[in-house]
Order: structure tokens, then sequence, then C-alpha cells
């Protein structure tokens, strides 16, 4: 926002800030285009967001969704959100060129709900920003986590999993899962003359599609290391 908190400091995005959205929890009804949400279903937003309103070229993948009433003593419903009303032409989700909007805030919502949709959002649009990453890993859990750095001319890939209990106040990891054949797509520019495991130094069998080289890791137990040379 600028300095007045009237409207987006960057003009262009096209977009013309409107205020607080009017509804503590309204819905989102996604574009057709995203693949791993219905379009037809309106997704609660469990936080307050903004009204915003499209000025100049954009693509709207997601439209607001208004709900009967705010819930209060006088008007209430007894579920957490009150059920949608009518479909709005209100963007939630606006692509202008390279930059993705949003007008509500999808990483706060999903640290403090879990809701997985609001993750599954967020993956789709940084696919539509990012259609060729560096690296795909599937068959992988939503917790792992994936790294790759480069040492001359090696690629060097860490996989690493552990599930996390709440214990109280704290995360705690008191077990290690192994997860086996997770699949891995990293880009590079060369043909890799041998990918290994570290430190085992098994050698992995790949394919190389001119932009990808595919394989398969056997085994995750807690951590694993891979050298594409």
């Amino acid at each position: 926002m600028d300095p007045e908190k009237r409207d987006f400091a960057l003009a262009e995005l096209g977009l013309q800030y409107l205020g607080p959205s009017p509804f503590e929890r309204e819905f989102v009804r996604i574009h057709e285009s995203f693949d791993s949400l219905d379009p037809s279903y309106d997704y609660v937003l469990y936080e307050r967001g903004s009204k915003v309103k499209l000025k100049g070229a954009g693509e709207v993948l997601g439209k607001a969704v208004h709900p009967y009433f705010n819930r209060t003593w006088e008007t209430f419903c007894s579920h957490r959100q009150t059920p949608p009303a009518y479909l709005t032409d209100e963007p939630v989700i606006v692509q202008v060129g390279q930059v993705i909007y949003i007008s509500h805030p999808f990483f706060a919502m999903y640290r403090k709900w879990g809701y997985p949709v609001y993750r599954l959002i967020l993956q789709e649009c940084l696919q539509r920003l990012l259609p060729n990453p560096l690296l795909r890993v599937s068959n992988f859990p939503t917790q792992g986590e994936a790294t790759v750095l480069k040492r001359g001319d090696q690629l060097i890939l860490h996989l690493l999993y552990y599930p996390i209990g709440s214990k109280g106040r704290i995360d705690m990891v008191e077990d290690c899962v192994p997860i086996t054949g997770v699949k891995i797509e990293l880009r590079t520019p060369l043909s890799p003359k041998e990918v290994r495991t570290v430190p085992e130094l098994e050698n992995l069998s790949f394919e190389y599609d001119g932009k990808y080289v595919h394989f398969v890791v056997p085994q995750v137990k807690g951590h694993q290391m891979i050298v594409v040379e």
C-alpha cells in the first residue's frame, strides 16, 4: 500500500483498493484451470481480507462469494462461518503478467487454520508463475523438504522428512518414518554422467529428456543426499 494506505503502491497491478472486506469470513470460487480444486465449490476464507477492483488488464483466478450475513449476537449461524449466499465479480486472486495478487492472507491462514485448500491454491499460483521449476518432487509427504545445491559440476539434492507431532507447547520429532519410491525431476542443461546416493554410493538409474533428469530415490529415512554428476 502507499504511505496513506489508500491504494496500491504499484500502479502496474491495475488494481484499486476499496478497503477491508465487509465480511469477517467469506468464500472463494476458483478458476476452472486449477486442476487440484473443484471450480464449482465455494472454499471458506477464515480471515478477513481486502476488497479490490480490477481496473486494467488481468485474469481473475478466484472470485469472492459473499455469505448471507456476518455472525453477530443478532444474526447467528451455529457453524464457524455463515453459509455462502451468492457469487460476485469481486476478485480474490488476480494474475497480471508475472504477478499474482491475493486479497486474503493465505499464508497466515494456512499457518493458523491448517486448511489444505490454501496450500493447493498457492501451489497452483506458483505453477502458473514458474511452469518449469528447478525441481519437482512427487510421492513425498507435504512436510518433506527438498534443497538443491551446486558445487562445481555437481548438483546435490537433499531430501529431508521427519514427521512432527505437537507435544503441549512444542513440536517434537519422535519417529523416523521411511518413505520409499520418491520421484525426482531435476532441471539441468546437460545429460548427467552419474546419479548416486551419498554416503551409500549407490548408483541410480535415470533418464534425461533434454531438460530434466528423471530418477527414483529408493528410500528416504529421515535424510537422503543424492549427487547428480
